[in-house]
């Protein structure tokens, strides 16, 4: 099988996106794909729907999983792939975490996301891809940390106080939007090395008390 190694960003803010029905696109075509495992490192943040007066910086993590390759003519290309992928950000609390004092901590989430990128080809190895993406959340996570001590618990069961007293909660939101672009070159169509960029339109999260 063909192999991929990716350094993606992912960024959430606020649009709304309409996706259509992609992964079926490529069944319409008598095109043998190229099939293969990507994997890679990721950098994630999340800079909306966060927890209220939070500061977020980047936190790596990683991702795996399948594509499928293929290929119309010399130009253009279709990729679509099924991923895992660990995400979240690295945050500073505003006061208490479920009832202790935190000074940082991190947003933890695993997300299915299922990318299909148009591949435009500006050499034989190199292209230029974009495409929609949609994530299904599996599982979030809030983990606050003071004093080397470090509390973890599901980011819709915990509470923040972030008003003197005034105890908020939050859910996640199930499924996230996005549009993804980046450059992939291809190593004698062995090894592809992908940097991509990925820009979730989805809030992460919503204020419910």
């Amino acid at each position: 099988p063909q192999h991929r190694l990716t350094l993606n960003y992912i960024s959430m803010k606020k649009i709304i996106l309409a996706v259509a029905a992609l992964l079926v696109v490529t069944a319409s075509f008598a095109v043998k794909p190229q099939m293969g495992i990507t994997y890679g490192l990721n950098a994630s943040n999340i800079t909306n729907g966060k927890i209220d007066g939070t500061d977020t910086k980047l936190k790596p993590s990683f991702y795996a999983g399948y594509f499928a390759d293929f290929t119309f003519g010399n130009i253009i290309g279709l990729q679509p792939e099924v991923i895992y992928s660990r995400q979240g950000a690295n945050i500073k609390f505003p006061g208490f975490f479920d009832g202790e004092n935190a000074e940082k901590g991190a947003y933890m989430t695993q997300y299915i996301n299922v990318p299909v990128m148009v591949k435009v080809y500006l050499f034989d190895n190199l292209s230029i891809d974009v495409g929609p993406q949609v994530g299904f959340l599996l599982d979030a996570k809030a983990r606050a940390e003071k004093d080397g001590s470090k509390i973890v618990t599901d980011f819709d069961k915990m509470g923040v106080d972030t008003a003197g007293g005034e105890i908020k909660r939050y859910q996640t939101e199930n499924i996230d939007f996005a549009v993804c672009f980046g450059l992939t070159y291809s190593l004698k169509k062995k090894l592809d090395f992908t940097v991509r960029s990925n820009l979730a339109f989805t809030e992460f999260s919503k204020t419910i008390y």
